[in-house]
């Protein structure tokens, strides 16, 4: 099966930002000597089920937020290469939640007996854009395209089908690098009935300050 790469920029970056109407959920985290864990994977969990609700990359000083609607209660789970993974569990009543800090324990080294296998990190951050894999398990099981978009860092779905990015409108989906230049109920509905296993990877290109 044809593997598609979907990639998120925006095409306009003077147009004003959208208001948020939803809550959010903060946080940062630290090392022990509490310098900032830059670009650690966090993601928010369904706590019913553990499914995936949104990912976020945690920012050069070790802060991250999700923007979210639903009050309930969440997992939040952090991972970087060199520490020990962190969960904790939330209880979000769907206004504006900042966790405490969250310190993360550097990992041991076992060096006996190890076996090295390779795979790749939920999100990862490089020089001009975040990529989501989307092979990975966490995000990729009954999805839709639309569904990754919704729950990746920095992308916002309205009901309406718009796309925003970093809370900025005006973006540009391209699929294997050709733009769709559909209108925002078309691209929604051809997202909508692209299942997520038809797609490589999604990318998104870091907004223009």
């Amino acid at each position: 099966m044809t593997k598609h790469m979907l990639i998120v920029f925006l095409a306009f970056t003077s147009l004003l930002s959208k208001a948020q109407s939803t809550g959010t959920i903060s946080g940062k985290l630290t090392d022990p000597q509490n310098n900032p864990v830059e670009f650690a994977n966090v993601v928010l969990l369904n706590g019913s089920d553990s499914t995936l609700v949104k990912a976020a990359l945690s920012d050069e000083n070790g802060n991250f937020i999700f923007e979210i609607s639903d009050a309930g209660t969440y997992l939040i789970n952090a991972t970087q290469i060199g520490f020990t993974p962190y969960s904790s569990v939330v209880n979000f009543d769907g206004s504006i939640m900042q966790i405490p800090l969250i310190k993360m324990q550097k990992g041991a080294v076992e060096l006996k007996e190890a076996s090295i296998v390779a795979s790749k990190p939920l999100i990862e951050r490089q020089a001009d854009k975040t990529v989501v894999n989307v092979e990975n398990t966490i995000v990729n099981s009954g999805t839709t395209a639309i569904d990754i978009l919704k729950r990746s860092p920095g992308i916002t779905v309205d009901q309406d089908g718009n796309i925003s990015l970093k809370g900025k409108q005006g973006v540009l989906v391209m699929i294997d690098g050709k733009p769709t230049y559909l209108s925002a109920a078309d691209l929604y509905t051809m997202l909508r009935n692209m299942r997520s296993d038809e797609l490589s990877r999604r990318n998104y290109n870091q907004p223009i300050s």
